[in-house]
């Protein structure tokens, strides 16, 4: 299928910086904090969800260089969250950073061997945290299951397949989640349904290993071709054989610092990517148009570790071995490094300006400037500039920006289904004759489904007998009612903000009782809106002689509302070659705020103005409603 038809791409591009990389975890730990709380505000995660995110579930490509390529394969390979990185992180620095093999003369560190700090440590290091995350320590860079994301993304997008979400018995929304198990309904009698037992949801933490995560890219440069970029990439079919130790030490390779490594066939060295890399966002983003050529790209987070204090970076120029002075080119790049990330990110800029893709840099431009790339114990200096960086209300509002567009792309589409057993009758005054409804469980199997191939509905279906499988439904039927009685409510709760358009599933005759000699309402009204009041919604009294219409009581004016009249009855009821139900919506569409509510009424509007009498009906079934995002 065309790229251009795929969700757009999310990016997340993290800078080298040595110890500094802890300033841009604490950015992105902000960055998924703001996500998260605009998805409690949006009801997409229930408001007691203090579940740290995944930067893996909201991201599709996740580069770093350096010690940003380390946090880009923590992050996207090994599928952490910010927290646990954080912690693994300040770990790693301490323990490879704490053994400087220079030597102080006069108070002078001077260095003798190839590097100050050792690559064995660090590659003993990598090995270690992947044996703690249940990884294999030699394992690859190769993730073999980032096919089945790509295969269930596009899935999605050719047979059109939403998620759904069910209405529970308190109102509220949860996910629906089938089993693979099937057994045949024992189901005969009028029961009402229960409630199956929790499953966990799209965003519960898993330690399984071989969950599909998302794509990492980390930035190294050929030794002998400074100035060349090699991307090691998580999913590059070409490379099956290249191990994550060995990709996190090329792209850790800076002069000076760590030696270099050389692997792979033939024989190749390489060295840190942050010499001319140090901001790999602009080659992440040719990487992300040359395997998704004519996919949108929706957004481009960057992340500094405040380099372009260049102080800190001058001063590793002292690190130079003796005899280095034939490379001074490589001293050179160290400079390089601060320049170049300001240069890359005015290229990203000017790139799309212009364009629908949103560019976001953060990077603490001050306070930063003292602390060199291997200074693990100025931990609590970098944690309290970063802090002040983050808490200037321009960056707030940023992230606020940011979390509206990463949650408006990752947020899947969800049909909400209410089934008619969720809906109330509504109290009557006393005298007048109640409405008689019929609540009965049907077994659907071999009924058609709602597909493209075929336009005949069905019920909400339910799980009515817990084997896992939507199989069932509950149908209420109209035996009797007065014009005056017929009323009934439901509120949901939980809604994910967002527009939808209401369908309604009727039927035109009873859906499983003997035939009923009365007809259906000549004009039935289905609305659905916001409610005035959630907490008295279902059961508050309208009383008819003040208004023979009662909806303008419960929702606010601009409630959306459908008219089904005798013609369309009869019209439905004439068809041959399908269930018997008809699905209705209205032309407008419903609009769900922050508040999650949605309030959903069936009534009738008398013609003659009492409330004393009117038509009586009955025959019909009505087998709940959907909200279909649009």
């Amino acid at each position: 299928m065309a790229e251009s038809n795929l969700p757009p791409l999310r990016i997340l591009s993290l800078d080298g910086g040595g110890v500094r990389g802890l300033s841009s975890l604490m950015i992105l730990q902000d960055i998924m904090t703001t996500i998260s709380q605009h998805e409690k505000s949006s009801n997409i995660r229930p408001k007691h969800d203090d579940t740290p995110l995944k930067p893996c579930e909201y991201f599709d490509i996740i580069g770093g260089t350096s010690t940003g390529g380390i946090i880009a394969i923590l992050l996207s390979r090994l599928r952490l969250d910010v927290p646990t990185c954080i912690s693994i992180y300040t770990r790693l620095a301490e323990e490879i950073f704490s053994k400087d093999r220079s030597v102080r003369i006069f108070g002078t560190p001077l260095r003798f061997a190839g590097a100050r700090f050792s690559g064995v440590v660090l590659e003993k290091a990598i090995k270690r945290v992947l044996a703690e995350k249940g990884f294999d320590p030699e394992e690859r860079m190769f993730d073999e299951t980032l096919s089945l994301r790509e295969q269930e993304i596009r899935r999605r997008v050719d047979t059109d397949q939403l998620a759904k979400l069910e209405v529970t018995h308190s109102g509220g929304v949860r996910d629906v989640i089938e089993k693979k198990t099937w057994r045949r309904s024992t189901n005969t009698n009028l029961l009402l349904a229960r409630d199956p037992q929790s499953t966990p949801g799209p965003n519960t933490p898993s330690a399984q290993p071989h969950e599909p995560g998302c794509h990492g890219i980390v930035v190294a440069v050929y030794k002998h071709a400074v100035g060349v970029p090699k991307l090691f990439h998580t999913n590059d079919p070409t490379d099956r054989k290249t191990k994550i130790w060995q990709a996190l030490r090329a792209t850790s390779a800076a002069p000076t610092f760590f030696d270099e490594i050389t692997f792979g066939t033939p024989k190749i060295t390489y060295i840190d990517g942050g010499l001319g890399y140090n901001s790999p966002c602009a080659e992440i983003d040719f990487e992300a148009k040359a395997r998704w050529p004519g996919r949108e790209i929706g957004v481009i987070v960057s992340i500094g570790t405040g380099l372009q204090t260049i102080p800190a970076i001058r001063r590793g120029l002292r690190w130079l071995p003796f005899g280095l002075h034939r490379e001074l080119s490589l001293a050179g790049a160290l400079v390089a490094m601060a320049t170049s990330t300001a240069r890359v990110d005015n290229e990203v800029q000017r790139m799309y300006r212009d364009a629908q893709t949103e560019y976001y840099r953060w990077d603490v431009d001050s306070g930063l400037g003292e602390i060199s790339l291997e200074q693990w114990m100025k931990e609590d200096e970098m944690g309290s500039v970063t802090r002040r960086y983050l808490d200037d209300s321009d960056q707030v509002i940023r992230r606020q920006k940011l979390a509206r567009t990463i949650v408006g792309i990752s947020t899947k589409r969800r049909v909400v289904e209410c089934s008619a057993g969720r809906f109330a009758i509504a109290p009557v005054p006393v005298g007048e004759e109640a409405a008689s409804w019929s609540l009965e469980n049907m077994f659907l199997q071999g009924v058609p489904k709602n597909s493209r191939s075929s336009p005949v509905p069905v019920p909400v279906l339910e799980d009515l007998d817990n084997d896992g499988t939507r199989t069932e439904s509950q149908i209420l039927t109209c035996n009797r009612a007065v014009t005056s009685s017929l009323d009934l409510r439901t509120l949901i709760s939980g809604v994910p903000t967002g527009r939808y358009k209401l369908r309604y599933i009727l039927r035109s005759s009873a859906p499983t009782s003997s035939p009923s000699p009365l007809r259906p309402p000549e004009d039935l009204i289905l609305s659905a809106g916001k409610p005035y009041d959630a907490k008295t919604f279902t059961n508050r009294f309208v009383d008819r002689y003040i208004s023979t219409d009662i909806v303008p009581t419960l929702l606010q004016p601009d409630a959306v509302r459908v008219r089904i009249t005798a013609q369309q009855w009869a019209v439905e009821e004439q068809q041959d070659g399908h269930s018997g139900w008809f699905e209705v919506s209205g032309d407008a569409e419903v609009v769900v705020g922050a508040s999650g509510h949605v309030g959903v009424v069936l009534s009738c509007i008398e013609k003659d103005g009492g409330g004393d009498g009117g038509q009586i009906s009955g025959g019909w079934g009505f087998g709940g409603v959907r909200l279909v995002p649009i």
